[in-house]
């Protein structure tokens, strides 16, 4: 919810308020924030730490 709040939310209010780009800004603003969270589970899953939490 932190990482939407911070790219979706006010990346897509910069697109539309500030440059005027519509419900494009919007759709940009979006893409922006799953690329985001991509990045960060990528470098999650590459960094190994995910392995050394056991299941019960």
């Amino acid at each position: 919810m932190i990482s939407m709040r911070i790219f979706r939310m006010v990346c897509s209010y910069i697109l539309v308020m500030v440059l005027d780009m519509g419900v494009l800004g919007v759709w940009i603003g979006m893409f922006v924030d799953w690329y985001a969270r991509a990045g960060a589970y990528l470098a999650r899953y590459l960094s190994g730490r995910w392995k050394k939490h056991r299941m019960i």
